[in-house]
């Protein structure tokens, strides 16, 4: 997942069309110069009793403007300061991440310098501390991005999936164990999503092609593709789908006239099924890599999905988006429930010439996977969510004014009482462990001067125990280990 400085919080799109020049470099089949000691700490610890500094530490990325680097930091969470004995490991101008199914391991794709020539893939050992990395032939800049980092179940091989967001797509496998990267290949889509099967034998991906050279009206599809041979084995367009630029056809290229959709995917817990909730109707697609299906369903509901939306209130913002609809899906730990929620888009000229955005929350929406049908709504103008690891509450995050001051929120909802329990305000209330696996609450805002509010959350009160107001503008925030 790529991090830059800004303001997370404030949900708001920003399409932006490029067309790329350049030609990148590919990767070959032969094995990678290794590359050892980047930012390692000396002296490095070799075994970490369960309650050293290191496995109460939590982690903290921090931005730089002035040497244009991110940093990676073992925090204290007693006392909000670099734990003692491991310093600071430096990730470069971007960076995308990813952790190990036991959470033992994080991997980072960077260009830190002036080990990496243009892009490293890093893995640090969180119990030790240790790093490793291996160079990548790959020139890491704003027009390409890792859109996926995946683990092995075994731990032992990490997928990449790249894009330089036109025509150069790929899929390969780094050995983090011998350090070389045993294959590569292209893919015929731009992926957005990649899974490791849960026998490991098969990658699946979900992502889109389309041959405008501005992207528009691409066609939604899903792959499995062997791991043994890096070779697509199904492949399969999902109709009806929308999920990136669309142009009303016949009509002229505006802003009235296009439309940016964002589908809600989850894959279920091992990976054989992905749902894709329809962003512009109440349709559930459902792909079934283990048995190369694919179905669509029409989710029942009280109300119809027009009904609903309708209903719900709309505001208007500057103008920063294209009409559509957004939506974020996540999956209960058993795969019974899905959980959809997000925001629609409406562009609106009321003066003829200054666009503006009327904003209609999607509200939330929990649906049964097996029967598809819509067993609660939630009228409520959160569009974001973070489900926590047990499933047991949804953090719904806001942003609105109270008594005239904007300010983040967090609606609790509890799952199992199936209510809100509070609404915290100031607050971006978010479940994360510590590197000894340890639950705590933690939370990130970015207030209007451009500081920094680094939180750590009582999870009987929501008040914080620590608290830490950054006043030098450097972009920080908590890196969450889910």
């Amino acid at each position: 997942m790529k991090r830059s400085p800004g303001y997370p919080q404030m949900v708001t799109l920003l399409l932006v069309v490029v067309v790329l020049s350049a030609c990148i470099p590919g990767l070959t089949g032969k094995p990678a110069v290794p590359l050892t000691g980047i930012d390692s700490p000396t002296p490095i610890p070799t075994a970490v009793p369960p309650q050293s500094p290191l496995a109460s530490s939590l982690l903290l990325s921090s931005y730089d403007s002035r040497n244009e680097n991110f940093s990676l930091h073992l925090v204290d969470p007693k006392t909000g300061k670099d734990t003692p004995g491991y310093p600071p490991f430096t990730m470069g101008s971007t960076f995308w991440h990813s952790f190990s199914p036991d959470r033992k391991t994080l991997a980072l794709i960077t260009n830190h310098k002036p080990e990496c020539i243009h892009t490293c893939l890093v893995w640090i050992d969180l119990t030790t501390w240790k790093t490793d990395a291996i160079q990548l032939d790959l020139k890491l800049t704003d027009f390409n991005w890792f859109p996926a980092l995946e683990f092995h179940p075994d731990g032992e091989t990490i997928a990449l999936a790249y894009s330089n967001g036109r025509s150069d797509h790929r899929l390969f496998l780094v050995d983090i164990l011998n350090k070389t990267i045993p294959a590569q290949a292209p893919l015929p889509i731009r992926p957005s999503q990649v899974r490791f099967s849960g026998s490991g034998n098969e990658l699946l991906v979900y992502g889109s092609f389309s041959e405008d050279e501005n992207e528009e009206n691409p066609v939604v599809s899903a792959l499995a593709v062997s791991v043994a041979a890096l070779e697509v084995v199904w492949k399969v367009d999902l109709d009806g789908v929308k999920d990136g630029l669309y142009q009303l056809e016949g009509k002229e290229a505006s802003p009235a006239n296009q439309f940016y959709y964002t589908a809600g995917t989850a894959f279920d817990p091992d990976a054989s099924r992905l749902y894709v909730v329809h962003p512009d109707s109440s349709l559930l697609t459902t792909v079934d890599f283990k048995n190369r299906q694919v179905k669509t369903n029409e989710v029942s509901a009280a109300r119809s999905f027009l009904e609903w939306i309708l209903e719900l209130t709309a505001q208007k913002v500057e103008a920063k988006s294209l009409n559509g609809t957004r939506l974020q899906a996540a999956l209960s730990p058993d795969g019974s429930r899905l959980y959809v929620t997000g925001v629609t888009d409406s562009l609106i000229d009321p003066d003829g010439g200054s666009w503006e955005v009327e904003q209609i929350p999607y509200g939330l929406r929990i649906i049964d996977t097996g029967s598809h049908v819509e067993i609660k709504r939630l009228d409520t103008v959160s569009n974001e969510f973070r489900l926590d690891r047990e499933g047991n509450f949804l953090y719904m995050y806001g942003w609105g004014d109270s008594e005239g001051i904007p300010v983040n929120w967090t609606e609790i909802y509890n799952l199992e009482r199936d209510q809100v329990e509070q609404k915290v305000l100031q607050y971006r209330v978010t479940p994360s462990h510590t590197l000894g696996d340890d639950p705590i609450l933690i939370s990130t805002t970015y207030l209007q001067n451009g500081t920094t509010n680094l939180s750590i959350l009582d999870p009987s009160s929501f008040r914080p125990v620590f608290e830490q107001i950054d006043s030098s503008t450097i972009p920080q925030e908590w890196m969450i280990i889910p």
